[in-house]
């Protein structure tokens, strides 16, 4: 914990060195070491992920290169959503949403109407998309809803006082949100109403993900798995290890893959199931940071995003798993500088 502390601090210091002189360059970790919160394949080869400190990368060969995007910003992003290689949407705190559609290489902010922190982020089509927002003390949490491509965003309450982490919608009506505290929130009339659901736990859950209408799987902290089949009108949940997970994601009909932390070691995690939630496998290979986001193409593509910076990336379905970034893991004592500019 003191290592990985210590390690964050001079990140930290870095990076407002890096925001203050643009004309330092990260060198190690490559390709930066912001921690990132969210990742999305558009298709094997062109992806994006986004992170701390206004952090924009964008891949086009599979995630073994990556460029940083120039977002004028510095705020903390927390998700993104991408509907093709050209448009999509980034979210982050203090109802911060900014859109691109030109592949990432300009981007233009809008206004949210919102001051909460908005976390999740799907758009269903070039005109539709929702958020989820967090509480912030006095209201009840957001949800967000655009029917023209985010020139204009109504708010609409989503009936708790809970943080809401992650969202999916299945079609362009039927949505699910869920938080704190176990929350859980479906829509069946495209966000207009929100229903509370019975999760079974009151653990944080961080993300859901469903199949179909009908079947769904959302997890947490402390190993909290929760799968419905019958759309949400009832859970069965368990804990299934000690350990915090941060996504969920269907692979196919009965795959499905969950990532996040370990508790002890502050290792990725990574976990398989081969019948639709019911049994899971650990892995071992997963990378030295926690998870915080993943994103799937097809049945074999997997990529997943993290801690400082954590790539990692499978193209087995999850049996093993290679490591995108370049690092040097020896320990820095010394600056060194050649000249005036140079160092």
């Amino acid at each position: 914990m003191k290592t990985k502390r210590q390690v964050f601090y001079l990140l930290f210091f870095l990076n407002l060195i890096a925001y203050s002189q643009s004309s330092w360059q990260w060198l190690n970790p490559l390709p930066q070491g912001n921690t990132l919160t969210g990742i999305q394949y558009i298709n094997s080869n062109v992806g994006y992920a986004v992170g701390y400190y206004g952090t924009v990368l964008k891949t086009t060969n599979g995630g073994i290169n990556w460029i940083k995007m120039n977002t004028g910003l510095t705020e903390y992003f927390n998700a993104l959503s991408f509907i093709d290689e050209n448009t999509g949407y980034v979210v982050g705190n203090s109802g911060l949403i900014i859109k691109t559609t030109d592949s990432g290489n300009s981007w233009v902010w809008q206004n949210s109407g919102s001051n909460q922190s908005l976390n999740c982020i799907v758009a269903i089509d070039q005109n539709l998309a929702f958020i989820g927002g967090g509480y912030n003390g006095y209201v009840q949490s957001h949800v967000l809803k655009t029917t023209n491509g985010g020139n204009n965003w109504e708010i609409f309450s989503s009936g708790t006082f809970k943080d809401l982490y992650g969202i999916d919608f299945v079609d362009e009506n039927n949505g699910m949100l869920v938080g704190d505290s176990g929350a859980v929130l479906n829509t069946k009339n495209s966000g207009l109403t929100w229903s509370t659901q019975v999760s079974g736990v009151y653990a944080h859950l961080s993300s859901v993900h469903f199949l179909n209408v009908n079947t769904g799987i959302a997890v947490g902290e402390n190993g909290w798995i929760v799968k419905t089949t019958n759309g949400g009108t009832s859970w069965n949940a368990r804990s299934i290890n000690y350990d915090d997970y941060r996504v969920v994601k269907f692979i196919g009909q009965n795959k499905v893959i969950a990532v996040g932390g370990w508790y002890f070691t502050e290792k990725g995690l990574v976990s398989v199931s081969t019948d639709g939630g019911d049994n899971w496998t650990h892995q071992n290979n997963a990378g030295k940071q926690e998870l915080l986001s993943a994103s799937v193409i097809g049945l074999n593509d997997i990529i997943i995003c993290g801690w400082f910076g954590a790539l990692i990336k499978s193209t087995d379905g999850g049996q093993n798993w290679l490591n995108l970034n370049q690092t040097l893991q020896r320990e820095l004592s010394k600056v060194f500088f050649f000249d005036q500019s140079t160092g």
